[in-house]
């Protein structure tokens, strides 16, 4: 099954499908519906999963390192440790997912919806998070160093702890969000965010 096409028949109502089924690695799933799949640990590099529906499924440890993911729809999955180092997650919608401890270096997340997601030691270093929905995640001990934050919003967000060094501040908003010390509101500021 590796390189399923959507339209081939067993492409639908693989929602239920473990990761020790198929061989993930490179697969073609766009717009697959993989809700509640139990996918820990799986191997989806460079899996184009454009569009998939991956609501509720596990993806703790799994590795999704250069994977498409633009557009995905991921809310309240679980992907704590998993690695998306590289991976495209344009558009995605990751509203109260669990991202707690995952690898997402260099990770495109432009425009990426993740309202109310644990993302607590996640490593974003050099991500690309402009104009991302963060309003009250949980950041803390995060590792933002070198991330792009323009136009991001961090209304409410918990930031205690995270390390921001070398992060582009411009047009992010920062209103309301707790654990900053003064030394980082005072970058935000300079380097054009709002943070009151």
């Amino acid at each position: 099954m590796r390189g399923i096409h959507p339209s081939h028949p067993n492409s639908k109502g693989i929602e239920h499908l473990r990761a020790g089924d198929i061989d993930l690695g490179g697969a073609y799933l766009r717009r697959a519906d993989l809700r509640y799949a139990e996918l820990e640990g799986a191997d989806l590099r460079y899996a184009d999963l454009n569009g998939a529906r991956m609501n509720y499924a596990k993806l703790q440890y799994a590795n999704l390192s250069g994977a498409d993911l633009r557009n995905a729809s991921l809310k309240d999955s679980i992907l704590r440790s998993a690695e998306l180092q590289g991976s495209i997650l344009r558009g995605a919608e990751l509203q109260g997912a669990i991202l707690r401890s995952a690898y997402l270096r260099d990770a495109d997340l432009r425009g990426a919806w993740l309202y109310t997601a644990n993302l607590r030691n996640a490593d974003l270093r050099n991500a690309d998070l402009r104009n991302t929905d963060l309003r009250n995640t949980d950041l803390r001990n995060a590792d933002l160093e070198g991330a792009i934050l323009r136009g991001a919003i961090l209304r409410g967000a918990n930031l205690d702890g995270a390390k921001l060094s070398g992060a582009n501040f411009e047009e992010a908003n920062f209103i309301g969000a707790t654990g900053l010390t003064d030394s980082q509101e005072a970058r935000i500021v300079e380097g054009g965010g709002i943070v009151e």
